[in-house]
């Protein structure tokens, strides 16, 4: 899926978002940090913690059966 899918899926769920590929607390950022890395990520990665298994519903916009919280 596209970045910007990407980090609204994950702020729409709680997913926990990083700079770069290690999952640290040192790494973990928002997902207004996460927008704003998204003219660079040729140079930085970011990643979105799931799970293999896990399943996103788009068209209930449910994860693992969960409704996403409404944007802020």
């Amino acid at each position: 899926m596209d970045f910007p899918t990407a980090i609204d899926l994950a702020d729409r769920f709680g997913l926990a978002l990083y700079r770069g590929r290690l999952m640290s607390t040192a790494t973990l950022i928002t997902p207004a940090q996460a927008r704003l890395l998204q003219n660079r990520t040729d140079w930085e990665q970011v990643t979105v913690r799931v799970y293999r298994g896990d399943r996103f519903d788009l068209n209930r916009m449910t994860y693992n059966g969960w409704p996403a919280r409404p944007l802020r």
